[in-house]
This record gives C-alpha cells, sequence and structure tokens, in this order.
C-alpha cells in the first residue's frame, strides 16, 4: 500500500488539528476544574463555619438548661404555627 505525498501531508494536518483541539479542551478542563476546586474550598469553609457555630450554640444551650433549678416548660402557638384545626 503506498501512500502520496499529498494524503500524508493531509493526514498530518488532521492530527495536527486533533493534537490542538484536544489540548484547548484539556486546559478549559483544567481552568474549570480549578474553578470548582475553589468553589468548594470556599463551600467548606462556611460549613466548617457553620458546624462551629452551631456547636457553641449547643454547648451555651446545654449550659443554659443544666444550671436552671427546675425544669423547662415549652408552649408552641399551634394556631400561630398553621396547625389549628
Amino acid at each position: 500500500m503506498r501512500v502520496s505525498a499529498h494524503g500524508l501531508r493531509q493526514a498530518f494536518e488532521f492530527f495536527t488539528q486533533a493534537t490542538g483541539s484536544l489540548k484547548t479542551s484539556y486546559r478549559q478542563l483544567q481552568v474549570e476544574m480549578m474553578r470548582l476546586r475553589r468553589k468548594l474550598e470556599v463551600t467548606n469553609q462556611e460549613l466548617f463555619r457553620s458546624l462551629e457555630e452551631n456547636g457553641q450554640i449547643r454547648t451555651c444551650l446545654s449550659r443554659t438548661l443544666e444550671g436552671l433549678p427546675l425544669g423547662v416548660l415549652v408552649f408552641f402557638n399551634l394556631a400561630r404555627q398553621g396547625w389549628n384545626s
């Protein structure tokens, strides 16, 4: 099987174009991956802060309840909550 110089040149040009397209796609994927990593890092930091705040609130409420000499009575206004029948 003999390949002409023109056919070989066309195949090489196609290969070069395909390689360039793959490089461009790879760069775009890298940029998107970096963006998503930064977004995940920010989200994780916010979640960590929220967990810390919740823990502090929980500790404060627990200490408050422990410090009460009697009990705690909680009233719910069912009509206000939309549970009225």
